[in-house]
């Protein structure tokens, strides 16, 4: 197992994106990012990941309680 930790990024907006994947990277962790909520579900039915953050406007995205 790799000692890099996995993390799935899924956010709309794409400079959120892009940031986060650099800053994260630059600090040694493996990343995957994608802006739709359909495509983060599958990817992670295929990998396991250690964290995944998630936009709160993300597409797709249901609030809890409504």
């Amino acid at each position: 197992m790799s000692q890099y930790k996995r993390i799935l990024i899924v956010d709309n907006d794409e400079l959120v994106l892009i940031e986060l994947e650099r800053i994260l990277e630059d600090a040694g962790f493996n990343t995957t990012t994608t802006w739709d909520i359909s495509e983060a579900v599958r990817l992670a039915s295929v990998r396991t990941y250690d964290l995944v953050l998630v936009g709160e406007r993300a597409p797709g995205r249901h609030k809890a309680g409504g």
